[in-house]
């Protein structure tokens, strides 16, 4: 794993986080609305199947995975701010923390840090490079 796919992990959890609240409102709203009542159609009897209970239970499964990956969220970015500050080179870390933590676009952190992009485009690779030979190198990192 590249020192960015390992940063990356942040954003791609905190997007799967926000699909999941979009569905779980989703299935809120189908599980409590009301449903009209055809009396143009024949009726036939049948045994009923209860299609709120399977959206509530759908509904509460999801909530209790987003919980679970929420709490995996806040412990991998925890562990990526700790990892991001101890670099020895204070601008790497904080161009680090500012595009990977904050996802910031690198326009945003060139006006941010006074710097012109091209500079800061170039001195993202020496980060990442760096960010990969201090932590990931000593660490292991495989996640």
């Amino acid at each position: 794993m590249t020192a960015k796919q390992y940063l990356m992990q942040l954003k791609e959890l905190e997007d799967k986080i926000q699909h999941r609240e979009q569905l779980i409102e989703e299935l809120r709203v189908k599980a409590s609305g009301v449903k009209a009542i055809t009396y143009d159609q024949d009726r036939v009897q049948t045994s009923p199947a209860n299609i709120s209970e399977t959206v509530i239970i759908k509904y509460l499964g999801l909530i209790n995975k987003l919980d679970n990956e929420r709490i995996k969220y806040a412990n991998l970015k925890d562990t990526i701010i700790r990892e991001i500050e101890s670099m020895d080179n204070h601008n790497f870390s904080k161009l680090l923390y500012k595009r990977y933590v904050e996802m910031k676009s690198l326009e945003q952190i060139a006006v941010e840090m006074c710097y012109n992009y091209d500079y800061i485009r170039r001195i993202h690779g020496w980060a990442l490079s760096c960010f990969a030979k201090e932590i990931l190198t000593n660490d292991d990192k495989t996640i």
